[in-house]
């Protein structure tokens, strides 16, 4: 068996590129102490036609050493080049993708918005109801577009289930040109970069309040956050600006889309407004709101607030309809039921290193596919006349696997069936043996035309 045989290919090591490239772009040596040959079955050249399972892809590399002055002949081969440049690939990717969601994390911005319809914001940082962004991040590097909320639209099952949300918006570009863009669930919108997803949806009753003095001392639009599937939403509405020596108004309580009115409570009984209806508690002193102290806005703070209660002493509650105008009690005012627009809330999403980050990530699956599955082989044919005057010639045949290779012995089998005059002996298949076959050999003698083979399979386990 060829020397060659019994030794180990030395690994291809990660971060070598250099030391990897030399090997696979040289031409295979045949030379006895030469441990990195590859062989193309069927070849006799240095560049043999491709065969295989990708025709595009050579399977072996081949080369054929001189004859000696003793007239031997031998022929190298070796196959698997793409296990260590996957091995290579593969811890490459892996830092190219460390770098890639550091980059990123350094550079992403993350911010959330609630739009209601026939509204809009900007791109700026002072505009989002919530933003973060990493440590490199700079203000100046958001695009500044704009987008305003022109309509949404909801579609519920008969049983309340959810079967598609749609909000349509217009976005305009910095240099003013306008377009009209969808938003789905799963179906984001890019603008300046960044992916805008619908996040959440709900209504945003608008309101009108009068203080005591008949001033208006709120007009808006106020968000009602739903807590279940039929919609019943949570809301409150801050009155702090009212006239000079007034209290200020808090009202909390609950948006019905399609209420139902009982003795025993109020309900919604769907998602779509049908039957719209607001019920309210009343609070009047301070909000707090003074102080300077940042609030949740959907929390009515009532440490230095009083409930407005009947004469009973229970809890005054107001339900007021679309279109409807309220008294509030104890003479603080009045609160009009205006309308019923909805609300979207989106969230923008900007990390520069996505695209890397998947390529990074393909390209060290693509890696390890290679290194896991691409099978290591050397095989050697060595073809030696004999020196005693019979006239035979005696031909060798080995192969080597670098770990363990079950399709080892077919190899050579295949390689001694090839030959020409010489017919294969053995099991092919290698049944019968036991533990990992690492080398396999087999030698033949083929005396001019007559076939009488003397065949023997070698095996050995190689270093682990």
């Amino acid at each position: 068996m060829h020397p060659a045989a019994h030794r180990r290919a030395p690994a291809c090591a990660p971060g070598a590129p250099a030391a990897h490239a030399a090997p696979v772009r040289a031409v295979p040596g045949a030379g006895r102490g030469d441990d990195r040959r590859d062989h193309r079955r069927g070849g006799g050249g240095r560049r043999p036609a491709p065969a295989g399972r990708w025709r595009w892809l050579p399977t072996f590399r081949v080369v054929t050493e001189d004859p000696g002055a003793d007239g031997e002949r031998t022929v190298a081969a070796e196959r698997g080049y793409l296990r260590e440049t996957g091995n290579l690939v593969f811890h490459l990717a892996l830092l190219g993708l460390l770098v890639s969601v550091a980059t990123g994390q350094l550079l992403h911005y993350r911010g959330q918005a609630i739009i209601t319809e026939g509204r809009g914001f900007a791109n700026s940082v002072v505009d989002y109801d919530s933003f973060e962004n990493g440590a490199l991040f700079r203000p100046s590097t958001l695009v500044p577009f704009t987008m305003t909320l022109d309509s949404f639209e909801s579609q519920f099952t008969a049983g309340a289930q959810a079967r598609d949300f749609t909000a349509n918006v217009t976005v305009t570009d910095p240099d003013g040109t306008s377009s009209a863009e969808t938003i789905k669930v799963n179906h984001p919108l890019t603008a300046g970069g960044a992916k805008v997803y619908l996040q959440g949806n709900g209504y945003a009753p608008q309101v009108t309040v009068t203080d005591a003095d008949g001033e208006v001392a709120f007009a808006g639009a106020v968000p009602f956050i739903p807590e279940d599937d039929v919609y019943t939403s949570r809301g409150v509405i801050k009155v702090p600006d009212v006239s000079p020596g007034l209290d200020q108004i808090g009202l909390v309580g609950y948006l019905l889309p399609t209420a139902e009115i009982t003795d025993d409570g109020a309900l919604s009984l769907f998602p779509q407004p049908f039957n719209p209806r607001l019920v309210l508690d009343v609070w009047s002193g301070d909000l707090g709101l003074d102080e300077g102290a940042p609030q949740n806005v959907y929390r009515l703070d009532t440490d230095d607030m009083t409930a407005a209660v009947d004469e009973d002493g229970e809890r005054v509650t107001l339900v007021v309809a679309p279109g409807e105008t309220v008294d509030l009690p104890d003479g603080m005012g009045t609160l009009t039921f205006e309308e019923l627009p909805r609300f979207v809330g989106l969230d923008l999403r900007y990390d520069p290193a996505l695209a890397w980050i998947l390529t990074f990530a393909l390209a060290a699956l693509g890696g390890l596919v290679l290194s896991l599955f691409m099978p290591r082989r050397r095989v050697w044919l060595r073809v030696t006349p004999t020196t005693d005057g019979s006239g035979r010639t005696v031909i060798s045949v080995a192969g080597l696997a670098r770990h363990d290779d079950a399709g080892l012995q077919g190899e050579v089998d295949a390689l001694v069936a090839a030959i020409p005059g010489v017919a294969a002996s053995g099991d092919p298949s290698g049944a019968g043996s036991t533990g990992p076959r690492r080398d396999a050999s087999r030698r033949s003698e083929n005396p001019g035309t007559e076939n009488r083979p003397d065949s023997t399979t070698e095996r050995e386990k190689a270093e682990g």
